[in-house]
């Protein structure tokens, strides 16, 4: 429990009403009077990042500034995503688009960052064996700073270690892979490429040829 004289901003049963009345308006959510703790922990970040001192004079900010109804609905987002997170839904998916050899939309709401709809994607690709399986995802969220973050396509390794080798080596390369490449791009035939001895680019086969310990050349 919280006093509210212990708390360090006043947040009255005003404010927290106002709050859930402006989530509805500018995203359809409801929050209940039970998460009042949980409005007040997730506001109070704003208020200090805009150096406000209380509550009522965040909210007016709110319901004037375009820009800051986005950061209040990011706010209240919950953003627990996986890839393949729901296992059995895939399967469902693998098996409908088994039966159903025709163009399909699928629509990935409140997708987060992206994980969803890139593993619906797969999916498709792998049941009809194509990269243009005639599938067409659509993915969305109300938080628009998730949002960017799916577009990008960028995880870190802990998000996809777990995932079968198959589904990384057909649809996952390493961040620093593509900085090589693109390095390559800046380097002539027959220049030199030298890396660290932690480093492998011997699957490059393509772009390298090993000459020597962690040195290669371009072809």
């Amino acid at each position: 429990m919280i006093l509210e004289n212990e708390r360090e901003f006043i947040f009255t049963d005003d404010n927290c009403a106002q709050a859930d009345q402006l989530m509805f308006k500018y995203s359809g959510v409801n929050i209940s009077a039970a998460k009042r703790n949980m409005v007040y922990s997730r506001l109070s970040k704003r208020l200090r990042e805009l150096s406000l001192n209380d509550f009522s004079h965040y909210l007016k900010r709110v319901k004037q500034s375009i820009h800051e109804q986005t950061h209040f609905v990011n706010a209240f987002t919950t953003n627990l995503t996986a890839f393949f997170r729901e296992k059995h839904h895939f399967t469902a998916v693998e098996q409908y688009l088994q039966r159903h050899n025709r163009s399909i939309n699928i629509w990935s709401a409140g997708y987060s960052s992206g994980e969803e709809a890139y593993s619906l994607a797969m999916t498709a690709i792998k049941t009809r064996n194509s990269f243009t399986p005639k599938v067409r995802v659509l993915g969305s969220d109300i938080n628009s700073e998730v949002l960017k973050f799916a577009k990008k396509g960028v995880y870190n390794l802990e998000d996809v270690e777990r995932l079968p080798a198959t589904i990384k080596q057909s649809f996952f390369s390493k961040e620093k892979e593509k900085i090589i490449r693109q390095m390559l791009t800046h380097l002539r035939t027959g220049g030199l490429l030298m890396v660290g001895h932690s480093e492998n680019y011997s699957h490059l086969t393509q772009e390298l040829t090993s000459v020597g310990q962690t040195i290669y050349q371009k072809r």
